[in-house]
């Protein structure tokens, strides 16, 4: 664990950099503290578009160390005022015109695991010429891809490039973000548009990711410290027709006190091998607004929700009505 230093000298504050990653990433490390036994809170990080946040990093050539709100008392510097110069050192780093495989889709060039901070950037990312607004991927830390959200040959080029760098062992979100403002948001397709099967792909791939990782924390957590939770898996769907995976969880008929992730679907029982029906999965918002009553959120991230008993034969009854409505 990173241990706070007295002052920050010039050469520290000129190694400072914005650390752009999945939310999941700073609280898992938050997580790990805790098994640790350690105090610290783990490294502050401002949240970015929801599924994203931006934390700090001291990074001399490949050694990457992650600021703490001690070291920053320590400095008596402000997480904001870090933040600010650390972006004006990013900025200075970053300076490479972008790659273009395909017209309006730009590719971040300079692959040296600070790609994806450049996100941070957004005087950079309106520099790009797109149609509509400017999206943006994060596959992995050494890939930034924008383009426009009225641009579909460019929307599926960059799910294509996505899908790839994703799977890198440098992953970081399949979660597409739009600007608006100086600010990220959530963006995905609408519904029939030719890339919204692809980008659902990228978002299950990435939910399946960050839910198991923070699974096996859990596990470890629970373990330790003797709380009786059972921390339900995400699965994955084949893909359909479209070629889009689906994530979906269990509620089983006995749940005692178990923690489900929010999934694309729940299946209602006990499943009979790892492969669940899909016509059987009832779809996240339809359980939540039938038996909403039974869920109650763990306020984590990602999100768990707490059920203790399995919804009653009325309530069932009201499930499939609305799963499959007349």
């Amino acid at each position: 664990m990173p241990h706070p230093v007295s002052a920050p000298s010039r050469a520290t504050r000129s190694h400072l950099l914005p650390c752009v990653r999945d939310r999941t990433t700073f609280e898992l490390l938050t997580l790990q503290f805790r098994l640790a036994g350690e105090e610290d809170p783990g490294p502050p990080a401002q949240p970015l578009a929801e599924h994203l946040a931006v934390g700090l990093i001291h990074a001399v050539g490949d050694t990457l160390e992650h600021i703490t709100d001690d070291m920053l008392e320590s400095w008596g510097v402000s997480f904001d005022e870090a933040l600010a110069g650390a972006r004006d050192g990013l900025w200075r780093i970053s300076n490479e015109r972008f790659e273009q495989p395909l017209p309006g889709l730009y590719v971040s060039p300079w692959r040296d695991g600070h790609d994806c901070s450049c996100l941070f950037l957004h005087d950079l990312i309106w520099q790009l010429k797109v149609k509509g607004d400017h999206v943006a991927l994060v596959p992995n830390c050494n890939a930034l891809l924008v383009t426009g959200s009225d641009d579909e040959p460019g929307l599926l080029g960059m799910a294509r490039l996505a899908r790839n760098a994703i799977l890198e062992p440098v992953g970081v979100s399949g979660n597409a973000v739009r600007l608006s403002g100086n600010h990220w948001e959530p963006f995905m397709p609408p519904p029939h548009h030719p890339a919204h099967a692809a980008f659902r792909t990228l978002r299950a791939i990435s939910v399946t990711s960050e839910y198991t990782q923070q699974k096996d924390l859990l596990d470890l957590l629970y373990a330790k410290t003797g709380e009786g939770y059972a921390v339900a898996e995400v699965q994955q769907s084949e893909a359909d027709e479209a070629g889009e995976l689906s994530t979906a969880t269990v509620w089983p008929e006995r749940p005692g006190a178990t923690l489900l992730p929010r999934t694309d679907g729940v299946f209602f029982g006990e499943p009979n091998s790892d492969e669940l029906d899909k016509g059987s999965i009832v779809e996240w918002e339809v359980a939540q607004r039938v038996v909403g009553e039974l869920m109650t959120p763990m306020g984590i991230y990602p999100e768990r929700y707490l059920v203790s008993r399995f919804p009653s034969v009325e309530q069932m009854k009201a499930i499939r009505a609305a799963h499959h409505p007349a």
